[in-house]
């Protein structure tokens, strides 16, 4: 009898022992949200899963860190918001999807997810520094010819990481480039001249980011000569040779220099006809008021 009490005592001590909750918390996405100043925040969405055999609350939780690699970053996040179903009672089997927001430096790398010190040294990557994700989406529109979006969000790249400037201020010529190009072969194919202002502004805009790129000032050059034979044909000849004058000052070519001596000359002539035309016209006469003889006054 006691062999069966102390048996029965042995399995219900095994079952209590067995019989607990555990957890395996999966990170299901992040996302960044709320950019101001140089701080940004890191939302993680997790999934955690109750793959013991009761009910319970993951804890463990609590001892989560968003750690950067980055020793200069490391100390400057923090834990700003828990989702409030968290900590919730979850059944043995079943799942909740919950969240941990981390305010973080837009410069700060390499941030994992691991266990405060003294509750063990897992640790999960979840993602490098907002900046650089900035960079990928910028390259990311770059490499799929969406050339406006690419320049925005380069610019903020610029913003937030000035130590970068230099290389990214070529990418965003390039993009000025290939936008620039599309206006003026659209420009060619269908005639519209108020592309050739916009390529106009988009080469310049490339030459600004880029200043060693000098085949970026022969098209300058070029669409200020085709601006030049355009204003010339409307017999508009000021604007004629300030187009003219503007294509030598970005790259000399004799025939623009030509044709910059011919609108020239017939400015001159245009001046020369118009004083002629004054001249020849005849002047009005006016009428002359006659003078009304003065009566004789009898003494």
């Amino acid at each position: 009898m006691k062999i069966l009490l102390v048996l029965i005592l042995v399995f219900y001590c095994e079952l209590d022992v067995l019989s607990q909750p555990e957890f395996k918390v999966a990170v299901d996405y992040f996302e960044w949200k709320y950019p101001t100043g140089n701080k940004v925040t890191l939302e993680v969405n997790l999934k955690i899963s109750n793959i013991g055999n009761v009910q319970g609350s993951c804890e463990d939780i609590k001892n989560i860190e968003l750690y950067s690699k980055d020793d200069f970053y490391k100390n400057d996040i923090e834990l700003r918001e828990r989702g409030t179903n968290i900590f919730m009672q979850i059944k043995a089997g079943d799942n909740i999807f919950s969240f941990l927001n981390f305010e973080v430096p837009k410069a700060a790398g390499g941030l994992y997810l691991k266990l405060n010190d003294g509750f063990g040294s897992n640790e999960k990557f979840i993602t490098d520094s907002y900046n650089n994700y900035l960079l990928e989406q910028a390259e990311y529109y770059y490499y799929n010819k969406q050339y406006s979006d690419a320049i925005e969000k380069y610019q903020i790249c610029i913003k937030n990481d000035p130590l970068q400037k230099n290389v990214i201020s070529l990418k965003i010529a390039d993009c000025y480039e290939y936008i620039g190009n599309k206006l003026l072969d659209d420009y060619y194919l269908y005639n519209i001249n108020e592309n050739l202002e916009k390529s106009l502004d988009n080469f310049k805009q490339s030459l600004f980011y880029d200043t060693k790129k000098p085949f970026i000032k022969d098209k300058i050059a070029t669409i200020y000569d085709i601006l030049g034979d355009s204003y010339a044909v409307s017999l508009n000849y000021s604007k004629a040779v300030n187009s003219y004058k503007l294509s030598l000052d970005y790259s000399y070519s004799s025939t623009v220099n030509g044709k910059l001596e011919k609108v020239n000359k017939q400015t001159i002539n245009k001046k020369d006809e118009k004083k002629e035309t004054s001249k020849k016209k005849p002047q009005k006469s006016g009428k002359s008021k006659s003078k009304k003889p003065k009566r004789s006054q009898s003494k």
